[in-house]
């Protein structure tokens, strides 16, 4: 928990404007209206400064990402951190569910999150803090271990 302490200390509050629903592959998701460099910025910190307590992959890179869809720096990223979509390739996304493979099934689910989530996602969202989540195991749900909030306003 210090690392987190001390990171938390120095960090500032990042305002996302505006979230709408989305649908990115088989997942409804709450994205970004407008791109936001404070967010990339905070998350390639917290990519970089966590990377020591971030559990191996246990899993084929090679057979999860379709490695010939990536650009090169992905290719990278997938390499040195796990995911391709870190650093500059951050896409902030919020997924209230989980994978819908009937195509009809997701559009009906996005049309009513999109409905519902309307009244909080159109107000500006701000992220003020760090939670550190613990999984005992990949079966098991993720739990809150401690909330720490940002240093500067």
């Amino acid at each position: 928990m210090e690392t987190a302490q001390l990171f938390d200390k120095y960090m500032k509050a990042v305002e996302i404007p505006q979230l709408e629903a989305n649908v990115i592959g088989k997942f409804i998701a709450l994205t970004p209206t407008t791109p936001s460099r404070e967010l990339v910025a905070l998350t390639a910190e917290c990519v970089r400064n966590f990377e020591g307590f971030r559990q191996p992959l246990m899993i084929d890179i090679d057979s999860r990402y379709c490695k010939d869809k990536l650009t090169v720096y992905q290719n990278r990223m997938l390499k040195h951190w796990g995911y391709p979509y870190v650093m500059k390739e951050f896409r902030c996304f919020i997924p209230p569910t989980d994978r819908i493979e009937d195509e009809h099934e997701r559009a009906d689910i996005a049309a009513a999150v999109a409905s519902l989530s309307k009244p909080a996602i159109s107000q500006p969202v701000h992220i003020r803090a760090f939670t550190i989540l613990m999984q005992a195991s990949r079966k098991d749900p993720m739990s809150i271990v401690e909330n720490i909030p940002f240093g500067l306003p």
